[in-house]
């Protein structure tokens, strides 16, 4: 077996990798996540929370350096695809401004971490594309495994911690952000020629109709898959601030009857 080529035989089928080896990761990740999150929340200490953060983008950037340089040396480099310039690689270069940042600056990457990257994130779960081939015992399962692992880990942190609200008023400011950090991409997929976050050919989603409308639409193609990403921040942050608003108000319903309760009890 080569750990670096082998493509996995445990017969993978479908969303969430139903095999043994991918499962038992999720639980551990599901745990560990868990454990974590309450362990800071606990703590109430910021400076804990944001070392927290600088593990987790450090762990991704690592994986990441370490596949381009394995891309290298098994010759399969390619500057049409290995680069780290896909959706979730923005991740990478959200993180430091979320740690680091302040201000709107700041805001903007926590936004974009908490929901474009987190889509990412729950996307390779539910439609694995190297995994689905892969075990978790090969390196290119491993790495992927545990890039997007992080990303899960960031936005929950970020998340669950308070680190960073989630508002529908920062929206505009993240996508900006997103927008100015991606443009290159879509120079670099027209010059190389690539498909970067599939904003040339959309063959990466897989889809016939994506990929029939970006042939169709040719150089109109970028916009409109800018506006699919803005259709997507948009619902994330809906859910994320639904879910807050919900879980708000059951917090005011518990708090509510237990004053309730107590107030008869001195009665």
């Amino acid at each position: 077996m080569n750990f670096f080529k082998t493509s996995d035989l445990l017969g993978r089928s479908g969303p969430f990798n139903n095999c043994v080896d991918y499962l038992v990761w999720y639980l551990v990740l599901s745990a560990f996540t868990v454990g974590l999150v309450w362990l800071l929340r606990w703590k109430k200490n910021p400076k804990l929370t944001k070392i927290a953060l600088i593990v987790i983008c450090g762990i991704a950037v690592f994986a990441d350096v370490v596949k381009i340089n394995v891309s290298v040396s098994t010759g399969e480099f390619v500057w049409s695809g290995s680069l780290p310039l896909y959706i979730c690689s923005i991740f990478m270069y959200a993180m430091p401004f979320a740690i680091w940042g302040k201000g709107k600056i700041r805001e903007m990457a926590c936004t974009f971490v908490c929901t474009i990257g987190l889509f990412g994130a729950f996307m390779n779960y539910i439609i694995p594309s190297v995994t689905i081939n892969h075990s978790l015992f090969s390196f290119w399962g491993l790495h992927t495994t545990i890039y997007h692992s992080m990303l899960l880990l960031g936005a929950v942190v970020i998340l669950m911690t308070g680190y960073h609200k989630v508002r529908f008023r920062d929206y505009g400011w993240a996508f900006l952000g997103f927008v100015v950090l991606t443009f290159g991409v879509v120079i670099i997929d027209f010059i190389i020629p690539a498909d970067y976050m599939y904003f040339r050919t959309g063959e990466g989603t897989s889809l016939g109709i994506v990929m029939s409308i970006a042939s169709a639409t040719k150089l109109f193609w970028p916009v409109l898959m800018y506006l699919g990403y803005a259709i997507t921040q948009i619902v994330m942050t809906a859910l994320i601030v639904g879910v807050d608003a919900l879980v708000g108000l059951i917090r005011k319903v518990i708090m509510k009857n237990k004053a309730q309760k107590e107030n008869q009890n001195q009665n």
